[in-house]
């Protein structure tokens, strides 16, 4: 009987999941996670403008882990010679591990008032927002909503609570503070100019080519000497692998992210893989984009070699599947289906919710998505 240990829980470690468990039987699989729930993590800008109901997108596992092992526990350290796994009360042996730990906000050695700043890695992040900009928004004085970022993620948090304030006939000013020449600069120019052209609309103000310098808990400053006063200030400038805890030295991006071979396998750890936003996963000299897509077809890919090193077959290189991206922005959006099919406005959020119903773990949750995708109706968040 071989062991094999899955940390992390969110697209990837679920899809290595549901692929492990159709295809063995007879081994021991223990996950790893510290939360009791699945992220659906692109309904996140949602979630934090009171759009969606909070089990969309914080979605219970359910029954998936009948049949295995599943730890609610932080993972605190990996060794990879020893073949094991460290959490805060436990240390687990494995034969094969899955790393998919995901990403987490990157500071870049900005570290004013953190605990008063606002970033969206999770549903506990998005909660916060939720629950305190609407508090932000009545008190007296000008306000500045302040990005420091100007990425797909701080692009479409902007558009979700400007149209959350704008429902309420709160005037806001919104600002986006990028150290970028250019904002998404992976996009096609047209797509981009598209983009800025609704920001612009919109009062969205992008200031590129400048940084976030100063944040006293208050006031945001930025080093071309601007100055946001009273400002609800949120970090979106990027993000880092979301686990740095190993005993070796191992070859990393400076991202964080871990080089991986062909088989999504650590090179010199064989039985050790890497998926999601924590694999640095190499196509034509270039390192793939972090994209839920890629996450999910990484994790079934190792989980697939893992079957095959224990059935006794050969491993298979990764062979990627990106289905392309979509950013929605309130009542628009901008994407490309399979990199080359352009799609805008309501057919672009149509397929970004059909996406979220698609990857959801309830059938519950598949129907929401699926009537949300179908009219594009808006409905009000809250528990149910």
């Amino acid at each position: 009987m071989k062991k094999i240990v899955i940390a992390g829980a969110g697209f990837a470690g679920i899809h290595a999941l549901k692929k492990l468990k159709s295809n063995l039987h007879g081994h021991e699989i223990t996950v790893i996670d510290k939360n009791p729930y699945m992220t659906m993590r692109p309904g996140l800008p949602d979630l934090a403008a009171n759009k969606l109901y909070t089990h969309l997108v914080k979605q219970k596992f359910g029954r998936l882990f009948d049949g295995c092992r599943f730890i609610k526990e932080k993972v605190e350290r990996v060794e990879l010679e020893n073949r094991v796994v460290v959490t805060s009360h436990n240390r687990i042996n494995y034969d094969y591990i899955i790393l998919a730990l995901g990403s987490s906000s990157a500071f870049h050695g900005f570290n004013q008032n953190r605990d008063k700043m606002y970033t969206l890695n999770d549903a506990s992040d998005a909660m916060r927002i939720r629950e305190e900009f609407p508090a932000y928004l009545e008190q007296p004085g000008h306000k500045n909503l302040v990005f420091s970022g100007a990425g797909y993620t701080g692009i479409e948090l902007a558009c979700t609570l400007n149209y959350y304030a704008r429902n309420k006939g709160m005037k806001l000013k919104i600002s986006m503070v990028d150290p970028q020449k250019e904002i998404l600069s992976f996009m096609k120019e047209k797509d981009r100019e598209y983009i800025k052209k609704y920001l612009n609309r919109m009062g969205i103000r992008i200031h590129t080519g400048s940084m976030v310098s100063g944040f006293d808990g208050k006031n945001v400053y930025d080093n071309s000497k601007r100055e946001f006063k009273n400002s609800f200030f949120v970090w979106t400038a990027g993000v880092k692998a979301g686990f740095d805890g190993f005993k070796e030295e191992i070859e990393r991006e400076k991202d964080g992210r871990i080089r991986v071979d062909e088989f999504m396998q650590i090179r010199k750890y064989p039985g050790a893989f890497v998926c999601g936003d924590m694999a640095a996963v190499e196509r034509d000299g270039n390192i793939l984009r972090r994209a839920v897509n890629i996450a999910i077809s990484s994790g079934i890919s190792a989980s697939e070699n893992i079957i095959r090193k224990i059935k006794g077959k050969a491993i298979k290189s990764y062979s990627i599947s990106d289905l392309g991206w979509i950013i929605p922005m309130q009542d628009i959006s901008v994407g490309r289906v399979g990199g080359t099919i352009g799609v805008r406005g309501n057919t672009g959020l149509r397929l970004h919710y059909m996406m979220c119903a698609y990857r959801s773990l309830g059938l519950k949750n598949k129907k929401e998505f699926l009537k949300i995708a179908s009219c594009l109706r808006k409905i009000k968040g809250g528990k149910r």
